[in-house]
């Protein structure tokens, strides 16, 4: 995948208004107990099967990754909107100097970029750490994905990808080090009980910033199709967790929070309008 104008305010277009990957496959597939695996509820694993992006008739090869470097060196104009990065992948550390090249181009032409990922810290503070000084480091933005705070759920979902702890110090170093910060829980993979607690706790960590510091809360999309080897049959208990009460239930504790958003998956089921347009960060 290589650049892609979001038509719609779903999905990353609920963010941004373009979405720029530089490799098909994650390489979280790939470093732990069970490489191949992958998110279990993996969008880009299932969109790859159904449009035919990348050739898998196996879940281990899709932590193959195909690099597009004709992607990742190109030269580029002024792109008008935000462009959400990586989409496909994930910023690890395999691809750090890939993604730092990619950057480089795209903050040449005074670009706006969000980028969004399950934070290893080390690819975090290199990125920041480059970019401190970078005359426009202010168009750079991160959202973090964080999606329970229990390592019980994260191992479990998101094989081989940084613990709760590793994603909270990423987040710190970045607002430390002066950048627009926020963070996604979508999809929630901890019960309604522990999502408030991780509401409250990121909250928290994003009192005192901008208000740009937000958090989005919503729960998994298409799990009948997405979700992969759930060997411990947790689907089912999940997601009643997230039918419409736990949902409610969820949206009245924080409607009054001005940082908090809600993603599609939620606005859906209370009712709530989308976004009229692709971008608007709302």
């Amino acid at each position: 995948m290589s650049m892609q104008r979001m038509t719609t305010s779903t999905g990353y277009g609920e963010w941004a208004d373009r979405i720029l990957s530089i490799a098909r496959g994650c390489s979280w597939d790939g470093y732990g107990p069970s490489d191949g695996v992958g998110c279990l509820y993996c969008w880009a694993r299932c969109n790859a099967r159904r449009w035919g992006w990348k050739r898998i008739d196996t879940d281990e090869e899709w932590v193959q990754h195909d690099v597009n470097w004709a992607e990742v060196n190109k030269a580029r104009g002024s792109i008008p909107g935000v462009t959400a990065y990586p989409g496909t992948h994930d910023i690890s550390l395999d691809l750090l100097g890939p993604s730092i090249v990619l950057l480089e181009h795209l903050l040449a032409n005074d670009n706006q970029v969000l980028l969004v990922t399950k934070p290893r810290l080390a690819c975090v503070q290199a990125i920041c750490d480059r970019f401190a000084d970078h005359p426009y480091q202010r168009n750079i933005a991160w959202r973090f994905t964080i999606t329970s705070n229990l390592d019980y759920d994260l191992s479990y979902w998101e094989p081989n990808a940084p613990p709760f702890i590793e994603r909270l110090s990423a987040l710190c170093y970045a607002a430390a080090a002066g950048y627009r910060v926020s963070v996604n829980t979508e999809p929630l993979t901890c019960n309604r009980q522990v999502a408030g607690i991780l509401a409250e706790q990121m909250l928290h960590h994003l009192s005192g910033l901008p208000s740009w510091a937000t958090i989005w809360l919503g729960r998994m999309n298409q799990p009948e199709r997405r979700v992969v080897r759930d060997t411990e049959n947790r689907l089912p208990a999940l997601m009643a967790e997230w039918d419409i009460d736990g949902v409610r239930w969820l949206y009245d504790r924080f409607r009054d929070e001005p940082r908090v958003r809600w993603k599609n998956s939620f606005k859906d089921v209370l009712g709530l309008p989308r976004n009229e347009r692709p971008g608007m960060d709302v």
